[in-house]
């Protein structure tokens, strides 16, 4: 009829005010006048950028989502469940909601449906068919509501406070009442209630339940070892050390692999060292979860380590095209093109790489990406800045170097008891000075580190990788010694500086400043002493897996020191370790006592291997 959409919105807002509708017509009014300033703002933003009505969606969404609550803060509510049995065998799993009673919860709604009686009974007439009505059969909608509440196998059910009249909870008092019933109770609002923990113990506790009930972790980890097993009785009693001593779990089945490595890799040994149990599943059932193409801390340091490295190649490639006395001036070129588009073009490469296509999401890579891409030029610019105190500039030499090397006729191996492992590994970057004499490993990573906490990783074998890697890389290259050993990854102050150039913040000065710290307080006897204690640790680590040790026991540290790693294991709902009632963790420790710890491990590893 050649009418435009605002047309036909106003005239529907004419209908409603006549028909005495008048909040309907101030919300249709306010959604016309929402869409009108999205559509005008998009186009401000987006220009002539083509993009799908999906992807506009998704962008959409991504910027409401930032205005929700990731969490609930402590003290806002707090949680009273039964007993555990009665949670472990009860199929129904029961959310009770306390800070609202039956009166109010769930929200009362409207007492008629979509439609209002009077608009129903129009229809009807105007249609001559009889629309159903939210009174008919009453009582069979009843009846089938109970029924499938009662017979569902596993259901979610919403429940809140009934009141008495003092005002206290019948169903509370109810628990208080029955026999054998757990209650707990809190003195204090302002610390969560302890049963949150529960749900580990009713995940282990449904693998003796029926078969639809078990966890898949649980399924997957109980099928892995039938299979795996040499016999029944064997299986069987795996399976029983598996799930009821997971703290005590001991491999001494020979038909698995996992126990004789003719190889293996540092940031295994480290994962063995930062939980044995974990490690078990890792490596041992190779147990995974479902891949699900999503962002994640570890993607996004993979992400950000292929963008330095193809970065970095540039350089290298750049700087071999040209004499030695020109190397300052193309390297100062090639930093002074990071702050600006120098790194888009490589982060659109690399969206079509496999494992990064998630990146290439709008409502990623608006935010997520961009901040990646300033946390990589910041690295960049920052670390191939000459530093005041070298006598000669350092240069990129060797990138993702990786160990052992193709047709190497001694690759670095480990001699354990008369029994040669080889090592695998991956350095990240290798820097060397115009003369070829003196070298610098760079191990990227994430988040920032203190020393203290990297000696820390070092003293309990979490963080082992860069005195190896200096070990390797002497051992191919005998005719270069070390000059530093550097954990990197810059922490960018851009977005939280708001008078800001660019997107690199200018902290040259700072960083460099602690930069230079950390390569002067670095000796070569020190870094040999650090080396021969990583390479003691990883000795005795593969000791203790050839016994079959692999006990739910992970590392126990300060929040200060690291914390623990269970925080962030795809496996804590498989074990017992992460319970309500486990140990508190230590104390921070001093310089003084990291000192006295190491030597303690050191003497440990030396008398395993006697």
């Amino acid at each position: 009829n050649g009418q435009t959409f605002q047309d036909r919105v106003e005239a529907e807002k004419q209908v409603l005010l006549q028909a005495g509708h008048e909040q309907e017509a101030l919300n249709l009014v306010a959604a016309w006048n929402a869409l009108v300033a999205l559509s005008a703002e998009a186009g401000l933003v987006l220009q002539d950028e083509r993009m799908s009505q999906k992807h506009f969606t998704q962008m959409f969404m991504a910027g409401l989502e930032g205005l929700s609550q990731s969490s609930i803060p402590v003290g806002i509510d707090r949680v009273r469940v039964g007993s555990l049995t009665q949670i472990v065998d009860y199929p129904a799993k029961v959310l009770y909601i306390l800070g609202a009673d039956a009166d109010h919860f769930p929200p009362a709604g409207p007492g008629e449906g979509f439609l209002r009686d009077d608009e129903r009974e129009w229809l009807s007439q105007h249609s001559g068919s009889r629309l159903p009505h939210r009174l008919d059969n009453l009582a069979v909608t009843q009846s089938l509501i109970n029924y499938r509440l009662e017979t569902q196998p596993e259901s979610l059910r919403l429940s809140a406070a009934t009141k008495s009249k003092d005002k206290q909870s019948l169903q509370l008092q109810a628990w208080i009442r029955a026999a054998g019933t757990e209650t707990v109770l809190l003195e204090a609002d302002t610390e969560p209630d302890a049963r949150w923990n529960i749900l580990k113990y009713a995940r282990r506790g449904l693998i003796f339940s029926r078969e639809k009930y078990s966890h898949s972790l649980w399924r997957n980890a109980l099928r892995q070892i039938e299979k795996n097993s040499a016999g029944p009785q064997i299986g069987d009693r795996l399976t029983t050390n598996f799930i009821l001593q997971p703290g005590k779990f001991i491999l001494t089945d020979p038909g698995y692999r996992i126990l004789q490595p003719g190889s293996i890799s540092i940031s295994a040994l480290q994962r063995y060292n930062g939980c044995p149990f974990q490690y078990f599943i890792d490596y041992g059932l190779n147990l995974r979860e479902r891949d699900i193409a999503e962002d994640s801390p570890r993607e996004q340091g993979s992400f950000v380590h292929r963008l330095l490295e193809l970065a970095l190649l540039d350089l290298q490639s750049r700087l071999q095209a040209v004499p030695p006395a020109d190397r300052s001036r193309v390297k100062q070129e090639w930093r002074q093109q990071i702050a600006g588009g120098y790194l888009r073009n490589y982060y659109a490469q690399l969206v079509a790489e496999p494992g990064f296509y998630v990146y290439g999401r709008p409502e990623v890579s608006g935010l997520i990406g961009e901040r990646l891409l300033q946390h990589a030029a910041a690295t960049l610019e920052l670390t191939t800045t000459d530093l005041p105190g070298d006598p000669v500039p350092f240069y990129p030499h060797a990138l993702e170097w990786q160990f052992p090397q193709p047709e190497d006729p001694k690759p670095y191996s480990l001699d354990v008891d008369g029994q040669a492992v080889l090592l695998r590994g991956l350095i990240d970057r290798v820097d060397v000075d115009a003369g070829g004499q003196k070298f610098r490993l760079y191990d990227f990573k994430r988040s920032e580190r203190s020393n203290k906490q990297s000696q820390v990783g070092l003293v309990d074998g979490t963080d082992i990788q860069l005195p190896i890697y200096r070990q390797v890389w002497q051992q191919a290259n005998p005719q270069m010694r070390v000059d530093a050993s550097l954990l990197l990854f810059f922490k960018n102050r851009s977005e939280n500086n708001k008078n800001r150039w660019s997107h690199v913040y200018q902290a040259e000065a700072e960083y460099l400043r602690k930069l230079n710290k950390k390569i002067e307080g670095q000796t070569a006897a020190e870094l040999e002493k650090d080396s021969d204690f990583a390479i003691a640790l990883a000795k005795e680590s593969i000791r203790s897996i050839r016994r079959g040790s692999f006990p739910a026991t992970p590392v126990v540290r300060s929040e200060n020191d690291g914390g623990s790693p269970c925080g962030y294991c795809q496996y804590r709902g498989l074990c017992y370790y992460d319970a309500p009632n486990r140990p508190l963790p230590p104390a921070t420790v001093s310089a003084a006592d990291l000192e006295k710890q190491k030597q303690q491990r050191l003497l440990r590893a030396e008398q395993s291997a006697d």
